[in-house]
């Protein structure tokens, strides 16, 4: 349904599920440069928006209805 995010901890063949799934719209991925970069080639081959966070760590998801002072 809409609105919903799904955070998925996979190997290669979930990454390759998701990269190729016409129903997954956008990707967002956080993690290793060489992860990263297979999955925004993948990924955007097949038409996806992606966004790779490569190197990162410590992230979060702030949600538009957060309160913004408290999170």
């Amino acid at each position: 349904p809409d609105g919903v995010v799904n955070i998925i901890h996979g190997q290669h063949n979930a990454v390759n599920f998701i990269c190729d799934n016409p129903d997954i719209k956008a990707i967002s991925f956080v993690g290793g440069d060489a992860a990263g970069k297979h999955i925004y080639s993948r990924g955007s081959a097949n038409g996806k928006r992606v966004q790779s966070n490569m190197g990162a760590k410590n992230h979060c998801i702030v949600m538009s209805d957060a309160n913004k002072e408290t999170s």
